[in-house]
């Protein structure tokens, strides 16, 4: 079990991951031996959520974005960081790596508007990779019709651009093993299969954390 610093360091980075702001009530603290008050705003200076902590380790949550403000509720701090993140995932920020090395071969990476890309015009998708220029291109989702069509697939641009970019990176990796040219003399062979480049893309995330933990990496 987490102490309560290291509950509080949690709280912290977890906020700061999805652009929040933590203030300390010092004055609450001064009053209020072994317990502290933390308010938590956005970039608005919005007061969302104030926590409060106990160096027992315990933790009550008041979620100020309802009308008249929730309730204190008691919760593990492990459940107050969840009800944060499932509140703010629209908040993070994807940042676009500009370079990736697959196998050797060094691919750019860009985002682009739809409108300015014939590729990503023409076959309404989210991204393409081109193997021969070395390049993947990511759709900009910022657009809310791009986004609107994106987002069957999830929540937030957030994961949609991360899910994209694995979905390309597979495709990538593909051609540069060697399948690549195969393909074109083997039409609808499996490795060029969208919903299997697809399922490796959803579920890679998964598989890695299952062999981390089974210490199979």
């Amino acid at each position: 079990m987490s102490t309560y610093y290291e509950n509080l360091n949690k709280l912290i980075h977890c906020c700061s991951k999805y652009n929040l702001s933590c203030f300390f009530d010092t004055y609450f603290a001064e009053h209020h031996k072994s317990k502290c008050r933390i308010d938590i705003k956005n970039q608005n200076g919005d007061y969302l959520y104030t926590v409060f902590a106990d160096e027992n380790n315990t933790f009550d949550l008041v979620d100020k974005t309802t009308p008249n403000g929730s309730a204190r509720v008691r919760l593990t701090m492990d459940n107050i960081l969840k009800f944060i993140i499932q509140n703010n995932a629209a908040n993070l920020d994807f940042t676009c790596p500009k370079k990736i090395v697959i196998l050797g071969s060094v691919y750019s990476v860009e985002i682009k508007k739809v409108a300015d890309d014939y590729l990503l015009s023409k076959n309404a998708v989210n991204g393409y990779t081109d193997c021969y220029a070395k390049k993947i291109i990511l759709a900009d989702l910022t657009d809310e019709k791009e986004f609107a069509v994106a987002s069957h697939y999830s929540e937030t641009r957030y994961e949609r651009y991360k899910q994209t970019l694995r979905h390309e990176i597979t495709h990538a990796f593909i051609y540069e093993c060697g399948l690549g040219w195969q393909a074109k003399l083997e039409p609808g062979a499996w490795y060029t299969n969208e919903p299997l480049v697809d399922w490796i893309a959803i579920q890679g995330p998964k598989l890695h954390e299952i062999w981390v933990k089974n210490n199979l990496i």
